[in-house]
């Protein structure tokens, strides 16, 4: 005879997964843009750190037939921390709080990650390479 040992109900995590907000925020930049310029989040294989969910948020010119990898992320089962591994553009930006050897700032919780969000989309990277694809479509 088998005993379920398992417990009636199951903790639910009251935060939003980093996934869940970087799709919010890739559908939002579309809907700034009309669609000139979208974002999708890609599941990634990337062996960036020991993180078995990687993400990557992509920036796209449909126009332009072109794409722009902004950062990615990774995190275990629990989500937060969460680590956003910067391109070398955005390096720059965040000199002061990167992890030297790995190329990442790491936020512990979903409050931080969405300020961290928040810098990199307002940083001078991100609203030159957005601003070149807006007046480049226009073009083509």
């Amino acid at each position: 005879m088998s005993v379920d040992l398992w417990p009636n109900e199951f903790e639910r995590i009251e935060v939003k997964a980093p996934v869940t907000i970087l799709r919010e925020q890739a559908s939002a930049l579309g809907d700034k843009t009309k669609n000139i310029v979208s974002a999708r989040v890609d599941k990634s294989r990337s062996a960036l750190g020991e993180e078995p969910f990687v993400y990557s948020f992509v920036i796209e010119a449909p126009a332009l037939n072109y794409e722009y990898e902004l950062f990615s992320i990774g995190h275990d089962i629990e989500m937060y921390p969460v680590k956003i591994f910067l391109g070398s553009d955005l390096k720059d930006e965040f000199l002061h709080e990167i992890d030297k050897f790995h190329s990442y700032v790491q936020a512990d919780n979903e409050e931080e990650f969405i300020i961290y969000l928040k810098r990199i989309f307002s940083s001078e990277k991100s609203v030159r390479v957005i601003g070149s694809i807006l007046a480049q479509s226009e073009r083509a």
